[in-house]
């Protein structure tokens, strides 16, 4: 591995030094995105302060927090222009395209600059996709603040590992995902009387979750009442079988023993030793995450020095 050279960490850490000030402040500017989504999230969703005025409402700090938004995503908007044209002026334009890190910092930025706008434009706040794109938006601000978090590398070595680890399990989540579906459609196939979404439900909450019972899975009648002419005591009959419990209870004994127990136990062994092969290589993790940022860094440069070059030529 060149990571193992001394040559190329020095060369690293010598390139890090002067991109180190830029990528501190893209970090701070994500941690500024979180805080002030974050600040929108509990505007829109908690009732107004009983000592604002009448009518007052939310507007002023909604439109306060929203002004914020834009103006951060102006900048963040800059940056990924500016680092598209230093790849491209460096002719890694293949390089950036490739990377799905690119692609969704790219998706972030259109993602906030759509709801920043709507917000100010249109009182969506309650709006069902609204809150969907909203939720969607905050959690994926999260996920890229950890992303930048990793060039301290204090937080970074224990940052990679987790990550790497995830991105390791794939080929095995595939799999697993396989066998859930072939289990959804077993289930669907049988006439139990369920919609699809509710086996795939149902065999969510067999496997992942431990807990499912024979009878619902079958969609057994429910018992009736019945009043003893006698006694007038009410008492419950037995719940009718159906037609298909027993061919039910062994697809249950089936798969909650093939996924609910080999394969998640095969799952937690895999991820156990993935994450150790990735512990152990953490050091070399980072400093190809400190390259990355190192190339991004410079390809800002690289591209404003191009944009203010082509702007005075003008």
């Amino acid at each position: 591995d060149i990571f193992l050279a001394d040559g190329c960490r020095a060369i690293i850490a010598w390139r890090w030094k002067r991109e180190q000030s830029l990528a501190r402040f893209r970090m701070v500017v994500a941690g500024i995105e979180v805080a002030n989504f974050m600040a929108i999230n509990f505007i829109t969703d908690e009732t107004a302060p009983s000592w604002l005025p009448i009518g007052f409402g939310h507007s002023l700090p909604l439109h306060t927090a929203n002004v914020v938004s834009l103006v951060v995503w102006s900048l963040a908007v800059y940056f990924e222009l500016a680092q598209i044209g230093g790849y491209m002026c460096a002719g890694l334009g293949r390089r950036y395209f490739r990377s799905g890190r690119h692609w969704f910092d790219s998706l972030v930025v259109v993602m906030t600059g759509a709801v920043s706008i709507a917000i100010l434009f249109k009182d969506v706040a309650q709006e069902t996709a609204f809150c969907t794109v909203f939720g969607v938006l905050v959690f994926f601000k999260w996920s890229r603040f950890l992303v930048y978090l990793r060039q301290i590398k204090a937080i970074g070595i224990q940052i990679l590992p987790i990550t790497q680890t995830m991105w390791d399990m794939g080929p095995f989540l595939l799999v697993f995902c396989l066998y859930f579906m072939a289990s959804v459609n077993m289930l669907y196939t049988l006439n139990t009387g369920h919609g699809f979404t509710e086996c795939f439900m149902q065999v969510y909450q067999l496997v992942v979750l431990g807990n499912a019972d024979s009878s619902e899975l079958a969609n057994t009648d429910a018992p009736q009442m019945m009043v003893d002419p006698l006694t007038g005591v009410v008492r419950l009959s037995d719940p009718p079988e159906a037609p298909n419990l027993y061919i039910v209870r062994f697809m249950l004994i089936f798969v909650s023993f093939v996924i609910g127990v080999s394969l998640m136990n095969l799952f937690l062994a895999m991820l156990c030793l993935t994450y150790s092969n990735a512990h152990d290589a953490a050091h070399l993790s980072f400093l190809r995450s400190q390259l990355n940022l190192v190339l991004d860094q410079h390809a800002v440069r690289v591209g404003t020095a191009r944009l203010f070059f082509c702007s005075r030529r003008r």
